[in-house]
């Protein structure tokens, strides 16, 4: 009987050590894959930015665009008004002039 605990024993401790360095070296492993993503991560942030530093006078002008639209068509209201006052004011001078 004591024979077989000793035995238990050692195959309890060798299993034990087998599980310590096996877990050492997961943890390490996972350490590295968890190391590798981040510098992964990193790079391709550094890419987004750099994308979105070349494309910044895009959206500047993309955000101007509809204020600039707006403005052509008010001024092209405010140019049809005028004409269309200048008209007005030349057929009641021409009707004024004929009496």
């Amino acid at each position: 009987m004591k024979v077989q605990s000793v035995n238990m024993l050692r195959v309890n401790m060798r299993d034990l050590v087998y599980l310590l360095v096996h877990t050492r070296e997961i943890r390490e492993e996972a350490y590295a894959f968890a190391c590798a993503m981040l510098i992964q991560i990193q790079k391709a942030m550094m890419e987004l930015n750099q994308i979105l530093r070349a494309n910044e006078i895009n959206f500047a002008i993309l955000a101007a665009l509809p204020t600039f639209f707006l403005s052509l068509e008010v001024l092209m209201l405010l140019h049809a008004s005028v004409k269309q006052e200048k008209k007005r004011s030349s057929s009641l001078q021409a009707t004024d002039g004929a009496t």
